[in-house]
């Protein structure tokens, strides 16, 4: 029977424990079918102001689950930080993007939602993208809400 090191054993027993620790996670994770994101409940009014140039404000409602907005829904409970303003001090450019503003009440989940955010400088503009993003494929048919590029 050839000798083991001392630390060698312990090497194995943490490394066995970290392995079967991972298994557990990925088994317990694998078990489990009430994932809360693809279910979130979501049911929000969107107005989207893009001037006094561009006509009245565009509104439409944003609900899931949706039959018919499967892939918008998953991208929308996904997202984290979707409906949030920067942290409070944040440093933002203070690059003019335009005049369009992107109003949005109602709730994600449990969460309440009074967001408003437009293009006033580089931390509204990011945050404008994002949102609308999120809730343009919900509008009726004929809208187009104004997006703009990021970068």
């Amino acid at each position: 029977m050839p000798i083991v090191p001392t630390g060698s054993r312990v090497c194995r027993a943490m490394c066995a424990a970290v392995v079967v620790g991972a298994l557990m996670l990925v088994i317990s994770a694998c078990g489990s079918s009430s994932s809360a994101t693809p279910n979130t409940q979501v049911d929000l009014k969107v107005t989207l102001d893009a001037g006094v140039a561009a006509g009245a404000p565009q509104s439409w409602d944003v609900t899931c689950p949706s039959p018919s907005h499967v892939a918008a829904c998953a991208r929308l409970n996904a997202t984290t930080d979707a409906f949030t303003p920067p942290p409070p001090n944040s440093p933002c450019t203070m690059i003019y993007g335009g005049p369009e503003v992107l109003t949005v009440h109602g709730t994600v989940g449990a969460r309440q939602v009074d967001y408003r955010t437009g293009r006033a400088n580089g931390c509204e503009i990011a945050d404008y993208s994002r949102d609308l993003a999120l809730v343009a494929p919900f509008r009726s048919v004929g809208q187009t809400p104004t997006v703009h590029p990021t970068g």
